[in-house]
């Protein structure tokens, strides 16, 4: 009797997750020990960097996507991971082909970026958006003989 108990805990244990959960259920995902995945991450960075150089909330995108802007956020973090319907959906949104989300990948791992330079890139490009345009032809002739002097 003792022998049958233990292999019914046995197949109990095998069935359900560290958190108690039979395996394959709905719910939150499980995170390896280092946090989310960082493929998770790096696309749903992609997903913030176009929000944010179109000028665009994370509420408004949440209300294009018919989610919460919390919902959002964890994508954005990579938190949540986006579905492939979700990523179709979110690709969408922002006017961007469902590639945008992986340009960058190299052999499915990302490639290492300095995240400072992204935000500072980032905010520029919202601050240049709101410029008459031909200042913007200007700022960018500037920029082309600056970057030509230092290379």
């Amino acid at each position: 009797m003792e022998m049958i108990k233990q292999n019914a805990q046995e197949a109990a244990r095998s069935r359900h997750g560290s958190e108690g959960r039979p395996a394959g259920t709905r719910g939150r995902r499980r995170r390896g020990k280092d946090g989310p995945d960082p493929i998770d991450v790096y696309v749903g960075s992609r997903l913030r960097e176009r929000r944010v150089s179109l000028g665009m909330s994370q509420t408004v995108l949440a209300d294009r996507l018919g989610l919460t802007f919390q919902q959002v956020q964890k994508y954005e973090r990579g938190a949540n991971r986006l579905s492939a319907s979700a990523l179709w959906r979110a690709a969408d949104a922002v006017d961007v082909p469902v590639s945008y989300f992986f340009d960058g990948l190299s052999q499915g791992h990302p490639v290492a970026s300095d995240d400072q330079l992204d935000v500072i890139v980032l905010k520029l490009t919202q601050k240049i958006r709101k410029l008459d345009p031909s200042v913007r032809e200007k700022l960018s002739a500037l920029i082309a003989v600056l970057s030509r002097e230092e290379s």
